[in-house]
């Protein structure tokens, strides 16, 4: 009898995470689920209106990450120098948006050497919530490493929070 209640619970464990795994998980997906064989106008409503209560207009945009625009890159300030041991190019930035959580981003180091200018663009990622620090760190080509050089913020990555 406690083999059959055993195995009688297993499955109900393993139908019940299946399902879980089936859930929409935005309203796109939820209208989709849900209107196979809908065959009134009233149904579909009902279907939109059950949608837009689970999934809120303008959560579908929540967490997506994606290019910051100009603006939102001229939140972002930091400071840098090259490490004096080894080849990297560290520095600190500060994400200045109140409601954006910057995950990588573009940096140009632009190498002085013999009046010739040569920029190469490292990413990096990077988790800075809004208005927080983080530190970062980046392997650079040697020749980067030079006295004479420039830096600055060529792009950047994040979302929404």
């Amino acid at each position: 009898m406690k083999s059959g209640s055993l195995a009688l619970l297993m499955l109900l464990l393993i139908v019940s995470g299946c399902d879980s795994f089936s859930q929409p998980r935005n309203y796109s997906e939820c209208i989709l689920k849900n209107m196979n064989n809908v065959q009134s106008d009233l149904g579909a409503s009902e279907i939109r209106s059950s949608c837009r209560e689970k999934f809120p207009e303008g959560t579908e945009y929540l967490y997506k990450e994606r290019a910051l625009n100009p603006i939102e890159i001229g939140f972002i300030s930091g400071k840098g120098g090259m490490s004096t041991y080894g080849n990297s190019f560290n520095g600190t930035l500060y994400n200045g948006n109140q409601n954006i959580v910057v995950t990588s981003v573009t940096i140009r180091l632009s190498d002085k050497e013999d009046g010739k200018e040569t920029p190469r663009d490292y990413e990096v990622d990077v988790k800075i919530p809004p208005l927080q620090t983080a530190s970062f760190s980046v392997d650079v080509f040697p020749s980067d490493k030079t006295g004479d050089f420039s830096w600055g913020l060529r792009a950047a990555d994040g979302f929404e929070k």
